[in-house]
């Protein structure tokens, strides 16, 4: 394997745990109402959304193996090159630090309510810093782990849930459920932001004709995962349960397991787990980002940037919870301006230009440039 590379199976992996950092933040439908059998529909819709989006950006890495989306834009114009790392840069710094706020939000409603958010928000700063300092590699074995890790913990709450489910909770669609499918399914897809990280990771995998295969499986695991989660529960605490601001949080104090009683605790490991993954990916991107902005002598502070930068932006958020909701770091259209339409004109640009290029037929080009 090439210095820098990672597995594709390692790359699924490390996007998985940071996807599911948002699913066990809250539902798809934060904020709305939505009956079961909506959700579960409109989740299966958003998969499909999903594996439509991603297919603009896979034209593009397979065509340009070893560039990520800022190397693209760089052979298209040294300009557009520059404007979308700062682009980019700025992104991953605001899901950073989004992600310190929502961490140190849960963690004040839920675990410690007394304690301090700015003392939260710098402590999973300072070790998602750490874990960033020891490159994609490192966090991507440590993945493996977690992951294995993750999925044993979610079949047992499976398995300790079953008893109290009941699918005569699950409400049925509505009159004008149609239109309230299309709605969940926009706001379900505009929270994967990992496609924002695939853009600058998947060209990292060391086989390049597996990008295909690693894109599909991300989507078909994480697509498995909340709909098996938002089943649990629908089925054991009705409709309530997704309005619940940490609706897998509501499931697991509700479920009694002779063994271990209430399961909560096991959520809180999933939910920091999750968060340094999350956040270590993001600040990552970040290093990529700045790698192309500023020379090596510059771009080493980069960890250092990341964590003032998206650490005090994180205690800002924490401490003004609205503000976060009123940026709205994704929704549907933006999501696909960034992760489908943005790739496409770049396909296209790059392709033209190719084209331009090409000796035309019938014509020998001169020694000079054969």
């Amino acid at each position: 394997m090439k210095e820098g590379k990672i597995s594709p199976t390692q790359l699924v992996f490390l996007l998985f745990l940071s996807r599911i950092f948002s699913v066990l933040e809250q539902t798809p439908s934060f904020g709305d109402s939505f009956s079961g059998a909506t959700l579960l529909l409109s989740t299966l819709l958003s998969f499909v959304m999903q594996c439509i989006l991603v297919i603009p950006m896979l034209l593009l890495f397979y065509r340009y193996q070893e560039q990520n989306i800022l190397g693209c834009a760089f052979l298209a114009s040294p300009i557009l090159g520059k404007i979308a790392a700062w682009f980019f840069l700025l992104l991953f710094l605001l899901h950073l630090s989004g992600g310190y706020a929502i961490f140190s939000f849960f963690m004040t409603n839920i675990v410690y309510p007394k304690s301090s958010s700015f003392l939260i928000v710098l402590l999973l700063a300072a070790v998602c810093t750490a874990c960033a300092c020891y490159g994609l590699q490192g966090l991507a074995r440590a993945g493996t782990v977690i992951f294995t890790l993750f999925i044993l913990t979610t079949a047992f709450l499976s398995f300790a849930a079953a008893d109290n489910a009941d699918a005569l909770n699950i409400h049925a669609i509505p009159g004008d459920g149609f239109s309230q499918i299309i709605e969940s399914a926009l706001n379900s897809t505009s929270k994967n932001t990992e496609f924002f990280a695939m853009l600058m990771l998947l060209p990292k995998i060391a086989k390049p004709q597996k990008k295909r295969a690693c894109a599909f499986w991300f989507l078909t695991l994480t697509f498995l995962f909340i709909e098996l989660t938002q089943f649990l529960i629908l089925a054991v605490l009705g409709d309530f349960g997704m309005e619940q601001t940490f609706p897998y949080y509501a499931l697991t104090t509700v479920i009694d397991f002779s063994i271990f009683q209430r399961l909560d605790s096991l959520h809180v490991t999933l939910w920091i787990f999750a968060a340094v993954f999350h956040c270590t990916l993001y600040s990552i991107c970040i290093s990529k980002c700045t790698a192309v902005l500023f020379p090596h002598k510059i771009s080493r502070f980069t960890p250092l940037f990341s964590l003032a930068a998206g650490g005090g932006l994180g205690v800002f958020f924490a401490g003004n919870m609205q503000f976060l909701r009123q940026i709205k770091l994704s929704n549907s259209l933006f999501l696909t301006l960034v992760a489908a339409v943005f790739p496409l004109i770049l396909f296209i640009i790059l392709y033209r230009k190719e084209k331009r290029h090409a000796p035309q037929k019938g014509i020998s080009a001169p020694a000079a440039h054969s």
